[in-house]
């Protein structure tokens, strides 16, 4: 079985004459895509509606059912991108073994829970993550009586001790790793043994100088990467995540890297070219395609990356490199801010005469107000996270250690600091 999101804005493509001839491309235009664009308005079919497949590819009807009703109750492409996959995996799991959802009761989703808990290639769900998992199962419940499939919800029955306690109440710290370990990851795991080396370095590259999710990311296409960019420092271009794309439907601007921009070049000329015209799908817009000449999926990429650590030692996975961006980028927007003791004592001056008391934001412009606009948190509080991190790991400590260096040069500084 697999889980697709459906595309709606693949039918406004245009295809080359090679894969559909004039006369077929304009009626799928003027007729087909037309009527097809009115179906899903009709059944709430969005960008964001996933839906399930059955091996041959045919339309699991009940399984579908249930997650386009998750969809409607469920706000934001970001909660079914989540919501959807622990659904799938469930309903897969139980299909597979040829169960049925009305008959599920408290004490298989107890045994359901434990399998899921259990080590699996030495690696067990948290309990954090095991809690988002469950939230998300609750919801697909409530779908299946909405849809009159059954009277009550097993999840929540008293007894079922189904979230762990306290999970919730301190997240995960971000895992991170350093840019040596990053390079290791690249050049050891990610391109070696595939077909894509210059796609899988190009996409972690993207990650790690954007910071975009995952499912963000996976959504770039070929149109926004400029021909000639206005490289700046380490900037190649600025990509502006749509809203639909965006966490919570909020668009933002995100710096693709100069090095991931090289890749993405390379990339584009020697593997997604030549695929495109192997398939005859040259009218493509996704950038990240899989050996079939289609985009690839968010599954597909967490296997690459699964494969990827294994391979080189480095246990990375895409978030992963959203919090390394974020590690580092805070590191760099402090070093810039405490570029000299000089432009600190001038600045506490400005401030303090002016009668202002933000003297924090007048000093450093705010580097976590930045980068929580860089990376799309909702919560000015979420991005604090970050600096404990910087505050508590010693090799990111060592590895910005000339922050300290560049801030305060002498004993003069400090004495003139002090005056």
């Amino acid at each position: 079985m697999r889980l697709k999101f459906s595309e709606p804005g693949l039918l406004d493509v245009r295809l080359p004459d090679t894969f559909m001839p004039p006369a077929l491309e304009a009626f799928w235009h003027q007729t087909a895509a037309p009527l097809a664009r009115k179906l899903y308005a009709r059944t709430g079919v969005t960008a964001r509606t996933p839906f399930m497949l059955e091996d041959a590819f045919a339309l699991h009807d009940l399984g579908s059912a249930i997650l386009r009703t998750m969809a409607t109750q469920k706000g934001g492409r970001t909660t079914m991108a989540t919501y959807g996959p622990h659904a799938f995996r469930f309903l897969a799991d139980l299909f597979g073994h040829g169960g049925r959802i009305e008959d599920v009761t408290p004490n298989h989703l107890l045994q359901y829970k434990a399998r899921r808990k259990s080590p699996v290639d030495g690696r067990a769900i948290k309990p954090r993550s095991w809690n988002s998992e469950a939230a998300a199962l609750k919801a697909m419940f409530d779908a299946v009586v909405l849809l009159g499939i059954r009277p009550d919800n097993p999840c929540n029955h008293p007894n079922l001790g189904w979230l762990d306690g306290g999970a919730s109440v301190e997240p995960d710290e971000p895992k991170f790793i350093t840019l040596e370990q990053f390079r290791r990851f690249r050049d050891h795991g990610l391109m070696v043994r595939t077909r894509s080396p210059l796609r899988n370095a190009a996409y972690a590259e993207t990650l790690l100088t954007s910071g975009m999710r995952l499912y963000e990311s996976n959504r770039f296409p070929r149109t926004a990467m400029p021909d000639h960019p206005q490289a700046n420092a380490g900037r190649a271009f600025t990509y502006g995540v749509p809203a639909p794309d965006g966490k919570g439907h909020r668009a933002r601007d995100v710096p693709i890297g100069v090095s991931a921009y090289r890749r993405m070049r390379d990339y584009d000329r020697l593997e997604r070219g030549p695929r495109l015209e192997r398939w005859s799908l040259e009218g493509s817009t996704a950038m990240w395609l899989n050996q079939s000449g289609e985009q690839m999926g968010e599954f597909g990429w967490e296997a690459v990356f699964r494969r990827a650590s294994e391979l080189s030692g480095v246990e990375a996975t895409p978030h992963t490199l959203r919090h390394t961006f974020a590690v580092y980028m805070l590191a760099g927007l402090l070093r810039i801010a405490m570029a000299s003791a000089d432009r600190v004592r001038d600045e506490v001056r400005r401030a303090t005469e002016g009668g202002r008391t933000d003297v924090y934001a007048a000093i450093f412009g705010d580097p976590l107000r930045k980068l929580q606009r860089l990376l799309g948190h909702k919560h000015y509080e979420t991005t604090f996270i970050y600096l404990e991190v910087l505050g508590a790991d010693d090799r990111i400590i060592d590895e910005a250690l000339s922050i300290f260096d560049t801030a305060f040069g002498s004993e003069e500084d400090y004495r003139d600091l002090a005056a």
